[in-house]
């Protein structure tokens, strides 16, 4: 290992955990919604903008991004029971 390599910083490190450590109360969507809308608002930045995303269109991209199967329950929008 050059001295180079060993003094990077690691920038982003994630975890896939889904269907082994946890099971997901709601889909991916709804998550990255609700982060999006606490994030607009603290930032007083395009709250109405965030809380007009629709999850089933981050769930569709969230699903692209990470290649996750078509039939995963995290990304499959749930309805508020």
């Amino acid at each position: 290992m050059s001295s180079a390599s060993s003094s990077a910083a690691i920038l982003l490190m994630t975890f896939d955990c889904t269907g082994t450590l946890f099971e997901p109360t709601e889909s991916a969507g709804a998550l990255y919604k609700q982060a999006l809308v606490g994030e607009a608002t603290r930032l007083k930045l395009g709250v109405e903008a965030a809380q007009a995303a629709q999850e089933s269109i981050l769930d569709a991209a969230f699903a692209r991004a990470y290649k996750v199967p078509a039939n995963n329950p995290f990304t499959q929008h749930r309805s508020p029971t």
